[in-house]
């Protein structure tokens, strides 16, 4: 999955550079075509071309930035949490944890109890059910 993350990831950064070198690419040519047609000096052209540029880069930034946020909403903005148990919970058994102030199922998918008050990673969401071990190691 992570492979998978990481593959996307740098098709889009590959992506996103095209785009900047495209805007490039097309103002050096309406920068040439004015400065043949005598709209604009040799300074108005680069002037021209350094902030299309410069303008395209940004915006591909922060698209950039918006695009490699963790999801904010649906079960995978819930991956990585940590929740307080509220209720027991066995190896392999269910069990409430408190999580960001709302009550939710939990399934142990570790080896120990996980006892009351202890905190718990959401590694896993199954359906309504929360998939969960304990943030720390068993002593």
């Amino acid at each position: 999955m992570d492979s998978r993350r990481e593959a996307a990831r740098r098709e889009t950064i590959i992506a996103l550079l095209d785009d900047v070198l495209i805007a490039g690419a097309a103002s050096g040519i309406v920068a040439v075509l004015l400065k043949r047609a005598g709209v604009v000096g040799a300074l108005g052209a680069a002037v021209l071309v350094a902030t299309v540029t410069g303008v395209v880069a940004v915006v591909v930034a922060l698209v950039y930035r918006v695009h490699s946020r963790k999801p904010q909403v649906g079960p995978e903005a819930l991956l990585g949490s940590t929740a307080v148990v509220i209720e027991e919970i066995p190896p392999g058994g269910e069990g409430i944890v408190e999580l960001e102030g709302e009550l939710w199922k939990a399934e142990n998918v570790s080896r120990r109890q996980i006892g009351r008050g202890e905190r718990v990673r959401v590694v896993g969401v199954k359906g309504l059910v929360l998939l969960v071990e304990p943030v720390e190691p068993s002593p």
